[in-house]
């Protein structure tokens, strides 16, 4: 009786080939999901901090409110225009940082801005129905994501509100903190190319032993 090499060397082949497959996919799913979380998990650090500078900063107006409970930005805008002019390097895992990133508006308690550290043709006009300084006039925890450039899925900004209150605890206004969320992309990009060279790497491995088995 002759015996058939052909049949379990095509049967090989299928089960090689469905190894790959398999596997390839495996690691496709791996990395976007690792992708995935450390985005969110950059964009959730960087809203906590935020929301750090958003009580301190409404702390601080609320130290200087006068009577008439005119909001004095002043003082923080000088010190943030101070801040920018600031010449520094900081190495952040390996990353170089040079200028500050947060820029902050002021709104009163009718949601018209008063001031805006970056945009001031955004003065005058009315963000009540923003998120940031609608839910921070209710007294809730205000933030929002908002697009400068609807076409630009890159252009987004994270804003963290936090209210400004008299000394009889009223709601005089609002100020909202907000950075580009594009800042953060080199550390991001730089940590998308982390994870897939290690995936590579581990892929590689992973198909030249597969090959050596086929050949095998």
């Amino acid at each position: 009786m002759k015996f058939n090499l052909k049949a379990p060397m095509r049967i090989t082949r299928i089960v090689v080939f469905l190894v790959v497959y398999i596997t390839g996919l495996g690691f496709y799913s791996l990395y976007r999901n690792l992708t995935s979380e450390l985005e969110d998990q950059t964009f959730q650090a960087t809203e906590e901090s935020l929301v750090d500078t958003a009580h301190i900063f409404a702390a601080q107006l609320e130290s200087q409110l006068s009577e008439t409970d005119k909001i004095p930005y002043q003082s923080i805008h000088q010190a943030l225009t101070k801040a920018k002019e600031h010449q520094f390097k900081a190495n952040i895992f390996g990353m170089e940082k040079t200028q500050i990133g947060c820029n902050f508006y002021i709104t009163g308690a009718d949601g018209i801005i008063i001031h805006d550290s970056s945009h001031p043709e955004r003065i005058g006009k009315n963000f009540s129905l923003y998120n940031d300084v609608l839910l921070a006039l209710k007294d809730e925890y205000a933030v929002r994501s908002s697009r400068d450039d609807e076409d630009n899925s890159k252009s987004s900004v994270l804003y963290v509100a936090a209210p400004i209150k008299n000394a009889d605890k009223d709601i005089v206004g609002v100020i909202s903190v907000y950075k580009a969320q594009n800042d953060l992309r080199p550390f991001i990009d730089k940590r998308h190319r982390s994870i897939l060279i290690s995936l590579a790497l581990i892929g590689t491995g992973n198909a030249a032993f597969t090959i050596a088995v086929f050949i095998w």
